[in-house]
């Protein structure tokens, strides 16, 4: 018999609960594109290369990815709201080193050690929305959650920018710490004691390993691809001090090794399933159309969210001359539409149903991807930026909210945890595809148009066309994706139909 879930006493509460779960995950978007608009001036503080600094970003993805499924299943076993509380203060923590750092070494571990409270508190924040809200109100909480990346990403190439060129980039990261440990105080307070798994069930170790080591070459070969090489060696492999010989890039062979191990951990995942012990990760939920073409469609749209994001204001800095808090500004728009489709969104998807509501999110967002390869031209100003990127923020706004919703809308509620933490590690893949995307795009554009010896500003331009091209493909194969998603219009009465008797009679 299941232990009834503890809920939070007041409909109010869950709604208080809702703000400190995405006022903490919009920090850890916000701390996400800070790092990318301060990394020339960390490279000056440190008289280091950009490759070095750039390791702060990828150890955070690395551990960030690679871990989600684990602190997912120990969020599922142990309580979803003491992974976040834990994870706020974990971050906070990671935060305040990385600010204090006195050398890149240490800056690139304590990074790591940020990753590691985001894996635990991003999958625990939307298991928990899902767990306290059902029908309608469901919606409308992933709408208002799924702010955080439009907005998120917006205030944190401002906060960046400011920080950088006014009062010291250490500073990005000291304003992390008030606000994780607000984040905790306000889910201790508020958050109910939600468990999926009354009982303790023992942990797949074995499962663990594969998984985190598997997903952690994944990502490692998609950051650092463009460096080392996608087949031929640029860069030799470096391993504490000692060069690494190989025939061929290291990327390579860690991409295949990865998808290897994962295949492994797969077999390995379906075999625990059929002989009735308790998996890392439910294969099973690959069954559920909108779980399996929701988390695809999450991946690919996050890519193209990053992408857009990163090679604008890369290609501000680095071919208009604008400074990076100019550059930052142009995430604005997006930030502020971002906001307002926050609310939009749930209203839509009640009256729409959630998958059209993603379908018109999509269309918004392609849009503003076709206005800004309209618009690609010499001396491009942040001002004429400013509509395309209104659009793109609607779009992405609309589309990314519901994508939660959307994704776990038909997964039973005792197998919440396993769906949310692998639709997140799902979605964090796709800025190591983006960069990678980007990287290559503007190598291969830089090189054409340098040898057909055309001015400064070419190279710039035709890679921010071909990334635009790029993206309106990849935004296209998530509308015929999204296709594939049953369209359910949240129903009016509060439980699901995938409630226990005992969680509808504690709220």
């Amino acid at each position: 018999m299941n232990t009834p879930v503890c809920a939070p006493t007041t409909t109010s509460d869950r709604w208080i609960a809702l703000a400190f779960l995405t006022f903490s995950a919009l920090t850890s978007v916000i701390d996400t594109s800070v790092m990318t608009v301060v990394t020339p001036t960390i490279a000056q503080s440190f008289h280091v290369s950009l490759e070095a600094v750039e390791w702060t970003t990828s150890s955070y993805a690395l551990v960030f990815g690679a871990t989600m499924l684990l602190w997912g299943k120990l969020g599922a076993m142990f309580g979803h709201r003491h992974m976040f509380i834990l994870g706020n203060l974990t971050f906070a923590l990671g935060s305040v080193l990385v600010a204090w750092s006195p050398t890149i070494a240490l800056m690139i571990a304590m990074r790591a050690l940020q990753g590691v409270g985001a894996a635990m508190l991003n999958p625990a924040a939307i298991a928990l929305i899902a767990l306290m809200f059902t029908g309608r109100d469901r919606a409308v909480a992933y709408g208002i959650n799924g702010m955080t990346a439009a907005v998120g990403i917006g205030l944190g190439y401002v906060l960046g920018g400011f920080c950088a060129q006014y009062v010291g980039w250490r500073w990005a990261f000291y304003v992390n710490l008030p606000s994780c440990v607000l984040a905790a105080w306000g889910a201790w307070r508020y958050v109910p004691v939600l468990r999926e798994h009354p009982e303790r069930r023992r942990l797949d170790y074995v499962g663990a390993v594969q998984s985190l080591v598997g997903l952690a070459l994944i990502i490692f070969a998609l950051i650092q691809g463009q460096s080392l090489g996608w087949w031929t060696v640029k860069h030799p492999l470096g391993l504490c001090g000692w060069t690494v010989p190989l025939p061929v890039s290291a990327a390579p062979l860690a991409l295949g090794l990865g998808c290897l191990l994962l295949a492994v951990f797969t077999c390995r995942e379906l075999a625990l399933a059929r002989h009735g012990r308790e998996p890392l990760f439910d294969m099973a939920l690959f069954r559920y159309a909108s779980f399996r073409w929701g988390g695809i469609v999450g991946m690919l749209r996050v890519l193209a969210q990053f992408a857009v994001n990163y090679s604008v204001t890369l290609f501000l800095q680095m071919f208009e001359g604008i400074k990076a808090l100019q550059a930052g500004l142009v995430s604005m728009p997006t930030a502020l539409c971002g906001t307002i489709a926050a609310p939009l969104g749930g209203w839509l998807a009640n009256r729409l149903g959630v998958q059209r509501t993603v379908l018109v999110g999509l269309l918004l967002q392609g849009a503003g991807v076709f206005w800004i390869w309209r618009l690609v031209a010499p001396a491009l100003s942040i001002w004429q930026l400013a509509g395309p990127f209104a659009l793109f923020g609607l779009g992405t706004g609309l589309a990314g909210a519901q994508l939660n919703t959307a994704t776990l809308q038909d997964v039973p509620r005792e197998r919440t945890g396993d769906a949310s933490s692998a639709a997140v590690t799902l979605r964090q893949l796709g800025a190591p595809f983006a960069a990678a995307l980007v990287g290559l795009l503007l190598e291969s554009s830089v090189t054409r148009l340098g040898l057909a010896g055309d001015d400064r500003s070419a190279p710039g331009i035709g890679a921010m066309q071909s990334m635009m091209l790029a993206i309106m493909v990849i935004n296209s194969v998530c509308l015929l994706l999204t296709l594939l998603i049953p369209n359910h219009v949240p129903p009016r009465d509060a439980p699901s139909a995938h409630d226990h008797p005992e969680d509808r009679n504690a709220r």
